[in-house]
C-alpha cells in the first residue's frame, strides 16, 4: 500500500494536469518523462526523482513547492 504521502502527491499532480485540460501523454511530453512512468506516479505506484518532480512541476508552469499543497 502507497504512503500516505504518495497518494497525495498522485491526486494533486493528477488535478493539476486535469485542470489544465491534458492528457498523461501531454504532460509526459512536456516534462520530458514517458507516459507510463508518468501514470505510476499518479496512481502511487511509484517513486520519483526530484529531478522528475521538478520537470513536472515545470511543465504545469508552477514551482517545486505548489505540487505539495492542496487546492
Amino acid at each position: 500500500m502507497p504512503p500516505p504521502a504518495a497518494k497525495s502527491l498522485a491526486r494533486r499532480i493528477r488535478f493539476l494536469r486535469t485542470k489544465r485540460g491534458w492528457s498523461q501523454e501531454r504532460l509526459a511530453e512536456e516534462a520530458g518523462i514517458h507516459r507510463v512512468y508518468l501514470a505510476g506516479i499518479e496512481l502511487a505506484q511509484r517513486n520519483p526523482s526530484l529531478k522528475n518532480l521538478e520537470n513536472i512541476a515545470k511543465a504545469l508552469g508552477i514551482p517545486l513547492p505548489k505540487l505539495f499543497e492542496g487546492d
